[in-house]
């Protein structure tokens, strides 16, 4: 089958795939590629003789000079990709522009003419001509599929074995997506993209003249695509080398700060926290810059294993809790507030609690059960713990009635790592670990489901599941991240949860469009090659304005802050971070808050 090789522009190179049907519609297929390709053209000679300008008396550098040099200074860097023009603005470093590319960037399959379905695995030839690492694929869904079936993607060599995928991933919702694979170098030559499902309504954009190979395997993708046979139809998808824009280098870093923060009012968002000079609770009105004073510090909140790793403001009142899984409720939010203990009396005495570690529905307030080996609260194929008869457990305390009562006890997970409330409308809990049963991932309450559970417990809707064919991935904190964009890439309103298993970052889940109790966790962010072997994450946070996502790495030797803009399907490490208190991230008026440190959000290029 023969090749087709079109250049699109100076910057970057569109690889057609053989061309051996319908020679007038492929004649149709190029003229508008040729159309495109002038307008391009127009736009990048634009940019580049602005880069060209700005360059002009520019410094030919490998490393941007440090410390930063005077404003306005200009130096071109040479990268693998080509050369960047950067300068110095307002005492930082600022991208302007690509002087040259080499070819390579975005390697699109096909213009997309109809749609179809799919069936065994699809695969379409691709050809690059230099060292290239993609690390996500664009494709569009022309047809959901909202029953919680899922599809894969994936690159195969020219010998149809597989280089990397994205795992399964669910086929919901319909529109143009952005799927992360692992970083993967493509050295040059043929290669091929791959997709399978096992859903037999999921239809995405295809190529009627274009053509491609099926290879007859059941989903997932296989390892070796063996035999594959000539197909008339190949799926439309863009191929994408590893590039984000450069970041704006807003980013500094405070750290050591005498108030540690700890929560947020959901309201206000004013950030709260606990001064350590004078050891009173502390509320900012000017994200974080400044604090005032409020009530002492709990009883118990400073005693040697206990102190503060979750706080909540709600109905006026603070609530803090400890380590120990001791709570106290505040009367107000005032200085001369008193504190009430409202310790849980139905905790297991081993149970710990966690940052995210409670939330509030409906007038109760919710905390969960959370324990590290050896004193689990139960086990499988491990040491017993002290009571290895017995579930980890979430409380649901009733406000104004002053009462406990267990909310639902899990006899098939480890702990209770996480909650997120949903405004009114649902409080979200993520269990962990993976191989400790079928419960791990995230189950819902709705307010209606508050008491009416077996014996006055409540009525949690177990949403995700870890059976096969989906994955066991398991979240430790989580959001609901709604619909946003950047650079073209196109992000739909669903869960981004950090991931407790080493090998990716962050992880997605449908919120919307799917079946309560087989919803699929996917990756949505992978491991940058490289990264320690037990690197998890924590500690998510949403610049509301950007909806950049800031996080924390955890369980590893090089621990840092990573930022990633929608489609959270790259990330950028901003910083070192070797302090290993790792509570809730806070962000409030273009700043965010973990514990003692403070930074002004990060943005890329581009980003207002």
């Amino acid at each position: 089958m023969p090749e087709l090789t079109l250049k699109l522009d100076a910057n970057e190179r569109v690889i057609g795939i053989g061309q051996d049907a319908a020679e007038a519609s492929r004649q149709r297929w190029l003229a508008k590629e040729e159309a495109d390709r002038a307008e391009t053209k127009a736009a990048v000679a634009s940019g580049a003789a602005q880069a060209t300008l700005a360059a002009l008396d520019g410094t030919v550098v490998t490393t941007l000079t440090s410390p930063t040099p005077a404003n306005g200074t200009v130096e071109i860097l040479l990268t693998d990709a080509g050369s960047q023009v950067w300068k110095v603005v307002s005492s930082a470093w600022v991208f302007q522009g690509w002087l040259n590319r080499a070819p390579g960037g975005q390697i699109r399959t096909s213009e997309a003419t109809a749609s179809a379905t799919l069936a065994n695995v699809k695969l379409v030839p691709f050809t690059i001509e230099r060292n290239t690492v993609v690390n996500r694929i664009d494709i569009t869904i022309t047809t959901a599929a909202t029953n919680a079936t899922l599809f894969e993607i994936g690159l195969f060599s020219e010998s149809y074995s597989k280089l990397a995928s994205s795992g399964p991933r669910e086929a919901t919702p319909a529109g143009r997506r952005t799927i992360a694979l692992p970083e993967t170098t493509l050295t040059p030559g043929r290669y091929f993209f791959a997709i399978t499902t096992n859903s037999a309504t999921l239809a995405v954009a295809v190529n009627d003249y274009s053509g491609g190979y099926t290879a007859t395997a059941a989903f997932p993708l296989p390892t070796s695509a063996a035999s594959p046979t000539l197909a008339t139809q190949a799926p439309s998808v863009t191929i994408k080398e590893k590039d984000l824009p450069a970041v704006q280098n807003l980013f500094s870093l405070e750290t050591g700060r005498n108030v540690r923060v700890y929560g947020v009012d959901e309201t206000t968002r004013q950030p709260w926290g606990l001064n350590t000079t004078t050891f009173k609770m502390a509320v900012s009105v000017d994200s974080g810059a400044t604090f005032t004073d409020k009530m002492t510090v709990p009883p118990g909140a400073l005693t040697t294993g206990g102190g503060i790793c979750d706080l909540i403001v709600s109905g006026g009142k603070l609530y803090v809790l400890t380590n120990n899984l001791t709570l106290h409720m505040s009367s107000d939010l005032t200085a001369s507030a008193t504190w009430t203990d409202i310790t849980c009396p139905l905790k297991s005495a081993n149970a710990k609690g966690r940052p995210y570690g409670m939330a509030v529905l409906s007038g109760h307030l919710f905390i969960g059960e959370y324990t590290q080996s050896p004193n689990e609260v139960r086990t499988t194929g491990q040491t017993p713990g002290p009571d290895p008869t017995r579930g980890p457990r979430i409380f649901r305390y009733d406000i104004a009635g002053g009462t406990w009562a267990i909310s639902k006890e899990f006899l098939e997970a480890r702990h209770v790592h996480s909650f997120y409330a949903e405004g009114s409308v649902a409080l979200w809990v993520s269990l962990g670990d993976a191989g400790w049963g079928s419960e791990i991932g995230l189950h819902r309450l709705t307010p209606s489901g508050v008491g009416t559970g077996s014996g006055g417990t409540d009525s949690w809707l177990k949403w995700t599941t870890p059976a096969s064919p989906r994955t066991d991935h398991y979240p430790v904190d989580f959001l609901i991240a709604g619909d946003a964009n950047f650079n073209g890439e196109q992000w739909k309103s669903k869960f981004l949860l950090t991931s407790d298993r080493p090998g990716y970052h962050l992880l997605e889940a449908a919120r919307m469009g799917t079946v309560a109790g087989a919803v699929n966790i996917g990756a949505q962010l992978f491991t940058r090659p490289g990264a320690p072997s037990g690197e998890t994450v924590r500690s998510l946070v949403l610049d509301t304005d950007t909806k950049n996502a800031f996080y924390w790495t955890a369980e590893t030797s090089e621990p840092g802050i990573y930022v990633s803009p929608p489609p959270y399907t790259q990330a950028v490490k901003l910083a070192d971070y070797s302090d290993p208190n790792l509570f809730r991230a806070v962000f409030s008026g273009g700043y965010v808050m973990l514990f003692n440190s403070r930074f002004r959000v990060e943005k890329f290029v581009g980003q207002t």
